[in-house]
C-alpha cells in the first residue's frame, strides 16, 4: 500500500513503516502559529545576508520581514518571506538562505525547549 509516498507493505521490516506519533515532531504549524512559551529563544549565530550584486549597483536598498521556524534544537527548519521588500532585487532570496542557517537556543516551556516561530527583520542598506 501506498499512501502520500509512504510505503506500508506489512511485512514488518525496516524501511517503509509508518508509527503513529512518529512524524509528530516534524509537523510545522502554520506561519505565526502561538506556542505557549516561558522563554524565548536566543540567537546563537545569523550569518548576514549576501546583498544582491543587482541592487548594490543599482543602489537599491530594502526590508525584508521574516518568520522561521525553529525546532527543538534551536535549528531552523523552515522559513519565510512575511513581508516582501517590493524591489525584486534579489533581497527576499539572499534573506531566505541566511534565515536556514542561523542557529538559536530553544525557547523553553516547563524547562522543556519547545518548537516555535519568531520574527524579525532584514535591512538590506548600502553604506
Amino acid at each position: 500500500i501506498v499512501m502520500d509516498g509512504i510505503v506500508a507493505d506489512g511485512s514488518g521490516g525496516e524501511g517503509g513503516e509508518y508509527f503513529p506519533g512518529e512524524l509528530v515532531d516534524q509537523i510545522i504549524p502554520p506561519t505565526g502559529t502561538f506556542v505557549p512559551r516561558e522563554e524565548e529563544p536566543v540567537l546563537i549565530s545569523a550569518p548576514k545576508p549576501v546583498y544582491p550584486d543587482m541592487a548594490r549597483r543599482a543602489g537599491i536598498e530594502g526590508v525584508v520581514i521574516m518568520q522561521v521556524y525553529i525546532d527543538k534544537n534551536g535549528d531552523v527548519i523552515k522559513a519565510e518571506v512575511v513581508k516582501d521588500s517590493g524591489c525584486n532585487a534579489g533581497f527576499e532570496e539572499a534573506a531566505l538562505a541566511a534565515a536556514m542557517q542561523r542557529k538559536y537556543r530553544p525557547a523553553l516551556q516547563n524547562d522543556q525547549p519547545v518548537a516555535v516561530w519568531l520574527g524579525y527583520t532584514v535591512r538590506f542598506q548600502l553604506h
